[in-house]
Formats: structure tokens, sequence, C-alpha cells
């Protein structure tokens, strides 16, 4: 989405930015404010959170302010994150409402608000809900992340050739030992199911 694009047309109106995560887990909404004049200053607030007489505290909820960024094609990305809203002076800001759902917290659906001020002037504030599922996630995961190695976005930032292919090798020997899934080797694990519908997973051609 680029920086002077148009909004798209809205297809229907949400009655609040809706989120839903398991205890322990942290989930994030990412929004845009939007005015008809340019603004120079927003600041955006999380209120505290309630069910009933339940409530998750503002403390675990956070903002984002998202800002472009150039890769080495000059392609431009919404692939930054400020805690304060960056300065320039926009019509639309992007952001991103995170929330780290207390592993204590009871399930239901939490309602509250994010308080929004534009050029130091308060303004109507954003409804959220937040649904907490009944279950919580493992305190330690079972999977790992996945990321992408190129030998191109390596030596476009380290043009000694050794240093290159040390850097390319240690990447690749880490993904195999930690079983992460790197993009652009061309080889991937094969995943099967059986009759019992069960996983399988053959590593012996990413190995």
């Amino acid at each position: 989405f680029s920086a002077d694009e148009k909004t798209p047309a809205f297809s229907a109106p949400l009655p609040a930015l809706q989120l839903k995560a398991a205890r322990g887990e942290t989930g994030s909404v990412f929004f845009a404010v939007e005015t008809a004049s340019p603004f120079s200053a927003l600041k955006i607030t999380p209120l505290q959170l309630t069910c009933g007489k339940k409530s998750i505290s503002a403390k675990v909820q956070k903002i984002q302010y998202a800002d472009y960024i150039a890769n080495d094609r000059g392609t431009l990305f919404t692939d930054i994150l400020f805690d304060s809203f960056p300065g320039k002076k926009v019509k639309r800001q992007f952001a991103v409402w995170h929330v780290a759902v207390p592993r204590d917290a009871a399930p239901g659906v939490y309602k509250g608000k994010l308080q929004l001020q534009i050029n130091g002037k308060q303004d109507r504030p954003i409804p959220v809900e937040l649904r907490v599922y009944n279950f919580a996630l493992p305190k330690f995961p079972a999977m790992r992340s996945a990321f992408s190695v190129k030998n191109g976005h390596i030596s476009a930032r380290f043009p000694d050739s050794r240093i290159r292919k040390q850097i390319y090798n240690t990447m690749v020997s880490r993904a195999a030992a930690f079983r992460f899934g790197p993009r652009l080797p061309g080889t991937d694990p094969r995943f099967k199911l059986d009759s019992k519908g069960k996983l399988h997973i053959d590593w012996s051609g990413f190995d």
C-alpha cells in the first residue's frame, strides 16, 4: 500500500476494531486514521477493556505507528513501527493496536476504546473489542519463525565475497539446525496426511 494510494472503498462498517486471542497470546490489529485535511500530530491511547465485572488493563495494550521504508528495489512498504507518531504531515496514518492477553484473563468479549487526539484536539474515540478464548497458549512455542535467505540481499550489504559466502552458509546451517523454513534455497520439507488425519513431515530433502 503506497504512501499516496487512494483508500479502498468501504464494503461495510464495523462497530469496533475486533481482535481474537487466547490467554497468553499477543494479538494485533492494523488500522488507519484518515482525515480530510492533513494533520501533523496524532496520539492514540488505549483504555481499560471490560467484560462485565472483568477487566484487562491498559498496561498490557500498546499502540505503534507505521511508517514507510524502501527496500533495495525501491518499493515502499509499511514495514517500520514507531512508538510515537513519526511527525510527518499526512492525511492518513497507519497504526497497530497490540494486546498482550494475561495468562489468567477470564474468557469473554471485552470492550473498550482507543482515545484519539489529532493536532492536540480530542476526537471521537475508536471502539475496540477483544474476544478472549477459553484456553492458553503454551509458555514456550513448539515452532520457530521462518525467514528468507537470499544472496542478493546479503551481497548488497557485504561486498567481500568470502564474507558473503560465510554469512550465507551460516544462515542456511542455522535454518537446518532449528528447522526454519528459508524461502529461497529451493528445498522444502514434504508434508503428508495419513488415513487417520495425522500429519507426517519428511525432512530428508531439506537436510
